[in-house]
This record gives C-alpha cells, structure tokens and sequence, in this order.
C-alpha cells in the first residue's frame, strides 16, 4: 500500500491511496470496503500488476484528517513545532517555536475507513497485521511515477496494542454483598476476560468491561485489543471484605424506684470498644436500634422508659462503616434491684421473714388465693397491691386501708400459677416488694 501526499505551498494537501493488485481484479471486482478510481499505474516489468487508486465507499473525502501550513499567511498559521522549536527562513539562526508557513503537514490516516483492516475480513484473524513495515521517501514532482529524491529506513509498524484502561476494586461488606470490578478506557477499547481462583462471579457487562462478584477473592483479567486476539495485558483484583463487627453492651438502672413515677434508663455501648483498628480503619459511627415489652422502641444511644416495664430489653448496634452488627440483651425484673425471695409458709416450707422488710410478709396456705399480705403500722395508711408477672405485667390491683397494728390482707386473685411479685404502694412509694413462688 502507498500513501501519497501531494501538498502545494497555498493548497490543501491531498491524500492519494493505493494499493497493488492486478489489472484484471481492478476491471472485474467490486470491492466491499472502498472503490477503484480507476487510475492505474503499472509496473515495467509486468504491466499487468500496477498500484490502483482507490476510494472510500462514503465519498471521495479524505481517509483520514490533516492539519498544514499552507496559506501563506502567518498570522493564520499557528502549528506548534517541537518543544525545543524548530529554524525557518526569515534569517540566520532564526529559531521559533511554530513552523513558519508553508512548511508543515500532518495527515492522520483511518485504516479500517479505507478498507484494510483484517477485522473486516472473516478469512483473517482481527490481530492479523496487513502490514509489518513503513517506509517513507520523498519524489521529484506531484507524478506518481516520478523519481524518488530521498528515504528514510524502514521502520517496524506492527506492534502490539497498548491496553490503556484503569481498573478499580471493590471491598464487600455486611452491607454489601454484591460488588463490582470496574475498567475504565483510557485512550483504546478492549475486549475482556476474567477468571477467579477462589472468588465468585455473578455476571458481567455486555463487553465484560464490570464484573459482578458476591464473594472476596483474586480476580484475574486478560484483555486483548479484540476478541480471538492473544492477551496483551494482565492484571490481578484483590477483592477484600469488611465484616468487622461492633461492640453491643446493655445496662438498665431503675430511676425514681418502684413507684409510679419510677422508670427504667437504658445505656448501651460501647463506642470506645467498637472503635477497633481494622484494615478498613476504625469505627465511623454506631446507629442504634432498641426493642422490649410493651412495644417499647429506640433509635438513641441511652433511651429511657415512661415507667417500670418489666421484660427483655435488646439493643441492635450497627458500624456505619460497613452495616455489620452485634447485638445484647438484659431481662429486667424487680429482683434486678434487690427484691428478695420470699417463701410463703404452708406452700414452700415454713415462714422466713425478709430481713429487708420487717414490717411486712407473706402468709398462707396453698394456693394464691390463701396467700395474705401481713402488714404491722404505726399508723393507718391507704394503699395499693399491685400483682405482677416475672415480665413486669401487671395482673392485678387492689386498694386496701391498714390500720395501726396487725392487718392481715388477702392478695388479689389472679389467673396466672406461676411466680408472681408482690408490691406494696403507700403514697406512690414502694414500701414493699417480694417474689412469690407456688
């Protein structure tokens, strides 16, 4: 193939394409990627073979694009030269950093537009070079067969194609479980193929340029200018995932005691202790989630209760930097707090005052509605029993008067046959509190 440039100082270049074939394949074939001119130049030796002119198949417009100098006028032609600059003319060791006009030419050339790239032809491999050599020279006139002035050696044109493109990894985590291995092209286009040892792969895009994967690991790609093209880079994706968790802790104080004003403040933790090192970096924040009896729910670090609801508290703490979570959890009873266990007599042996509470106990016969509340005053009060379940349910209640002295107060029935508490309130204050088992 010889590529022509005709440039006249004033003119636009003009690019002549040729390619040697035979004269018989010019007068009978129609090619599918370009046409014949017409113009033919035979050899002397064998007038039947000769360089063809041809065409692009879109019109006889340029094969490529070009720049030059050529309108004699300075001011419109700016082309920068080489960055040390380059001599012109106008005077003895005149050196500028433009070339002055009239003396530069640049043409980039489209090989697949005129109709000779081996990925057009289904006989030939998309990697197979037409042409391994280029070879510039020089001639005495704008004839094609004029004589050649001058050469420069010829230089390698085949080489391989440099895969310009950036990859960029992922990292799973908690939150994350599908990821993606991105390439980014640079300056080419690239056909892609991946392979993994001990990862997952879950699908790809359409020219494999994003990988899915669901599972960390080494992940290889190969990439070829086209497909059935050998590889002519690698590179290895390590894939890592965060699963580092967070630290949950609970801790429940009773506020205002048993009464009903009383209620239950929640901590939970622990920022300090879930601020670990990792190799993704320390903690990012915690998001809390509370949960417990009588549909109670948080999203605060240290919520409180509106009263003195019994059950199992669980708090939920997540990392924000990677959506892992721990979770704990604390029942909270009346015997958190130091209610004491008091055995009824006739029921589970014989009678044990509390030493926590003098002036009240439990006395009865088997069965809770043989049980009585034994109450000795000073003097007479108005008061309420209230029964509860081990979760803090209430099941019963029951305003009583005590006078001075003795009081022996049947308990509320209740339907439950299980441990119960028993409390006692004077005035919204606690002034009696035991378990009873039965």
């Amino acid at each position: 193939m010889i590529v022509a440039i005709n440039f006249s100082p004033g003119s636009v270049p003009v690019v002549d394409l040729r390619i040697w074939v035979s004269q018989t394949t010019v007068s009978t074939v129609t090619p599918a990627y370009f046409n014949f001119t017409g113009t033919f130049d035979g050899a002397s030796a064998s007038p039947t073979y000769g360089y063809a002119s041809i065409v692009s198949k879109a019109g006889t417009t340029a094969w490529g694009s070009g720049i030059s100098n050529y309108s004699t006028t300075a001011a419109q032609d700016t082309t920068y030269s080489t960055p040390w600059g380059t001599g012109n003319s106008t005077g003895a060791n005149n050196w500028g950093a433009q070339y002055q006009s009239q003396q530069f030419i640049e043409v980039g050339l489209n090989l697949t537009r005129i109709g000779v790239d081996p990925a057009l032809y289904s006989a030939l491999s998309p990697c197979q070079s037409l042409f391994s050599n280029i070879f510039f020279k020089s001639r005495s006139s704008n004839s094609f067969t004029s004589n050649m002035q001058d050469f420069v050696t010829p230089l390698v044109f085949l080489r391989d194609p440099v895969m310009d493109y950036g990859v960029k990894p992922d990292t799973l985590r908690c939150n994350h479980t599908t990821g993606t291995i991105k390439i980014t092209n640079n300056t080419t286009m690239g056909y892609y193929t991946w392979q993994t040892a001990n990862g997952v792969i879950s699908g790809a895009s359409s020219d494999s340029s994003q990988l899915n994967i669901t599972k960390p690991g080494t992940y290889i790609v190969s990439s070829s200018p086209a497909q059935g093209c050998p590889a002519t880079r690698k590179d290895t994706v390590v894939i890592p995932i965060d699963t580092f968790p967070p630290v949950a802790s609970v801790v429940v104080t009773l506020v205002g005691g048993l009464t009903s004003t009383g209620y239950l403040q929640l901590y939970g933790g622990n920022t300090t202790a879930s601020n670990y090192a990792t190799p993704f970096g320390g903690s990012q924040g915690l998001l809390w989630n509370w949960s417990g009896p009588h549909s109670f729910g948080s999203t605060v670090q240290n919520p409180r209760t509106v009263d003195t609801a019994w059950g199992t508290y669980q708090l939920i703490v997540t990392e924000k930097r990677n959506g892992c979570t721990a979770m704990a959890s604390q029942n909270v009873t009346p015997a958190l707090f130091g209610v004491l266990e008091v055995k009824v007599p006739g029921v589970n042996g014989p009678h044990d005052e509390s030493p926590s509470a003098p002036s009240f106990y439990l006395a009865g016969s088997q069965g809770i509605s043989n049980v009585s509340l034994i109450a000795n005053l000073n003097k007479p009060v108005t008061g309420t029993i209230v029964m509860y379940n081990i979760a803090g349910q209430a099941l019963a209640r029951k305003t009583v008067t005590l006078g001075k002295g003795a009081n022996v107060v049947q308990l509320p029935a209740t339907q439950r046959r299980s441990a119960q508490v028993v409390t006692l309130f004077v005035q919204d204050k606690l002034v009696f509190s035991q378990k009873l088992i039965f």
